[in-house]
């Protein structure tokens, strides 16, 4: 994840993260897993522990990753003690888990907070520690998001954001879906 402290500040200062787990994170994880017991997942981008919880209460074996500190405490204090080491602050382009490892793998809009050049690598890890049948559960924002006019653009990256949603955001990756979908041509898209 691009080192920057704009997250920390989100969490930390701003109080900027979710309680409750997403609904597309429960819908798709339902629909393909009905138990997660005896599964390993990660959560990229832990953020609040929001969606992580969720996962524990399906039986998953849990694992986070996040960039802010604040961020790996909070998660850490809405899980089960026996997990807490399992959620560590550091960066999707490094992850320190062994080759086909996860049996799912979420990102809820933490990917998409890199640069294109990042989410390429990030994406190549993310495909060495998935199980071979793995499910990714991912989220891009849009290039129609009408916050993005608020910042400088190149290419399909934004930044340096002046208002709007992504003020307190240093990077925001919003491709369209063809070239999404080229990004990972690798994996088999449901």
């Amino acid at each position: 994840m691009l080192n920057s402290p704009s997250w920390e500040k989100n969490y930390k200062l701003l109080g900027r993260y979710n309680k409750y787990p997403f609904d597309f994170i429960v819908s798709y994880t339902k629909k393909y897993f009905k138990d997660g017991k005896n599964l390993k997942s990660l959560d990229l981008g832990c953020g609040g522990g929001n969606n992580i919880k969720f996962l524990q209460e399906e039986n998953f074996n849990i694992f986070g990753v996040d960039y802010s500190k604040t961020s790996i405490k909070l998660t850490k204090s809405v899980i089960k003690k026996k997990y807490r080491n399992q959620i560590i602050c550091g960066d999707f382009k490094n992850l320190p888990f062994k080759n086909h490892f996860f049996d799912l793998i979420i990102d809820r809009m933490s990917v998409t907070h890199n640069s294109e050049n990042d989410i390429e690598n990030i994406i190549a890890e993310v495909g060495r520690v998935m199980k071979k049948n793995a499910i990714l559960i991912s989220s891009f924002h849009s290039r129609n998001n009408p916050d993005l006019k608020y910042g400088q653009k190149k290419g399909d990256t934004y930044f340096n954001f002046k208002k709007g949603n992504f003020k307190h955001s240093n990077v925001v990756y919003a491709p369209n879906e063809d070239i999404l979908r080229n990004k990972f041509k690798k994996f088999k898209i449901t």
